[in-house]
């Protein structure tokens, strides 16, 4: 006999207020708020804070006892980590941790996890990127950045199709690992509910996930982008990542009305000297 689970909410995750206590970020449990995980609202702003938290600090060079050279992280701009808990919550620990009081996290922990989703992001740009010009320069320029980082050692491909190749297969292993807490769901639209409302009617089906953690919703979210072929740019005019809304878009929409100011500035500038 087949037994129904019921209507059911979608996966939520907890975001509030939170503080900075040394080199851990801190939520206290009773000031969250619950909020459906992954929602449409917040999807795509996930994916570029996720990434902006690799500005949280930076890899810099130590020496362990033995004297041999280490990567240790030096942290800076905490006030985006305080941002990010605020919109989206803590990255590992969800509601059922979160109710129980106080939870930290380690800055530096998000700092790598900030750092890994954007190395992501931007050879997903870059591949886009040489397939729109017609080179692998992009792509290779970029590989080349994280070789000299010490992050990517490997050879650079001299053909532009076998670079592009092994590229695709490099970020889609790196996805993959980033959803290693991820649980493939299948639900029926009709026994799932949206603010309260049924999602669809009968014989509608969502394939869907339950992450275990705002890492592997966020590399589930850019699996999804990836494999509709979506565009990821980098912003011409602050260098940010985002998601266009038209192809021809080359910046954030703050950024280029900032840039239209400015130009509109520097030629009335041009114009009174003229004159």
């Amino acid at each position: 006999m087949l037994e129904s689970i019921g209507v059911r909410e979608r996966p939520v995750w907890a975001r509030g207020p939170a503080h900075i206590d040394g080199e851990e970020i801190v939520i206290e449990g009773g000031e969250v708020e619950l909020y459906t995980l992954p929602d449409s609202e917040h999807g795509a702003s996930l994916l570029v804070d996720l990434g902006n938290l690799g500005k949280l600090g930076e890899i810099v060079r130590g020496e362990d006892l033995s004297t041999r050279l280490i990567d240790t992280v030096r942290l800076r701009e905490t006030n985006r980590a305080l941002e990010f808990a605020g919109t989206h919550g803590l990255l590992w620990r969800g509601p059922t941790r979160v109710a129980g009081g106080e939870v930290r996290e380690s800055l530096k922990r998000w700092y790598l996890a900030g750092l890994e989703f954007a190395i992501s992001m931007n050879v997903y740009s870059n591949i886009i990127r040489s397939q729109e010009q017609g080179s692998a320069e992009a792509l290779r320029s970029y590989l080349r950045t994280l070789r000299d980082g010490g992050i990517f050692g490997h050879i650079l491909l001299s053909d532009d199709d076998e670079l592009t190749e092994y590229a695709s297969i490099q970020l889609a292993e790196r996805i993959t690992r980033g959803m290693a807490d991820c649980t493939p769901t299948l639900s029926a639209a009709c026994g799932l509910l949206r603010n309260g409302k049924k999602v669809g009617r009968a014989g509608d089906f969502r394939f869907g996930n339950n992450p275990g953690s705002l890492v592997g919703a966020a590399n589930y979210l850019l699996a999804l982008l990836v494999s509709r072929k979506e565009l990821v740019r980098e912003c011409e005019e602050c260098g940010g990542m985002f998601l266009p809304t038209d192809p021809r878009q080359k910046e954030h929409k703050k950024c280029g009305n900032r840039r239209r100011k400015r130009e509109e500035r520097e030629r009335s500038r041009a114009g009174h000297q003229r004159s």
